[in-house]
């Protein structure tokens, strides 16, 4: 157990990676700012910045016919609900269907009337959009693999299956449209082992 690698050492709680993300987060951080100061960067795409100050145009000039808090809400309740540690295809499916739902009550929530400045509702609701986006494709991997893994538990794939899906799931989005992809996972010196406890 001592040998256990991660930063917990003995004391690695399955699943409790916040430790890793806030020491690992802030390290890659401080690296990322120095290479930052010394790279060229290629010139921002114009059509890109056009389309996202679009976006933002949109919502500041809609009127709200939806409740950003509530969407938010249905969508945490959801997620806990359908796609929490235990979890099975139809829970899946009824969370999938929700997020198409949510995202459909998205296109009503305006901030008409709002300052542009200092607008703290503007980030929310854009975080509400990524947030909706990244809970889709974690439903969508979570469907694809039927197995359990780690603390991801399939009622209906009980068992870990290395033969078949020991391989990093990768989502792509294009045209609004989810596609997945896989690269395998590269053993080095640490053989993954099943836990047993």
């Amino acid at each position: 157990e001592c040998a256990c690698v991660s930063i917990h050492g003995a004391n690695r709680l399955g699943t409790n990676s916040t430790m890793e993300c806030a020491v690992f987060g802030r390290r890659a951080g401080k690296y990322m700012a120095k290479i930052a100061k010394k790279v060229n960067f290629l010139p921002l795409p114009q059509g890109q910045i056009k389309e996202r100050l679009g976006e933002i145009n949109t919502l500041l000039n809609r009127t709200p016919k939806t409740s950003l808090a509530e969407v938010r809400e249905a969508l945490e309740e959801g997620m806990t609900k359908n796609c929490g540690i235990l979890r099975d295809e139809s829970s899946l499916k009824n969370q999938l269907e929700l997020i198409h739902q949510l995202k459909t009550a998205y296109q009503e929530i305006g901030l008409k009337g709002m300052p542009k400045e200092y607008n703290l509702a503007l980030q929310e609701v854009l975080e509400l959009k990524h947030m909706l986006n990244l809970s889709e494709a974690i439903v969508r991997c979570a469907l694809a693999r039927k197995e359990s893994r780690g603390a991801h538990y399939r009622n209906d794939f009980p068992h870990r299956d290395d033969k078949n899906w020991l391989k990093h799931t990768l989502v792509f989005i294009e045209d609004e449209k989810y596609k997945l992809d896989y690269k395998p996972v590269v053993i080095t010196r640490f053989e993954p082992e099943e836990r047993q406890f």
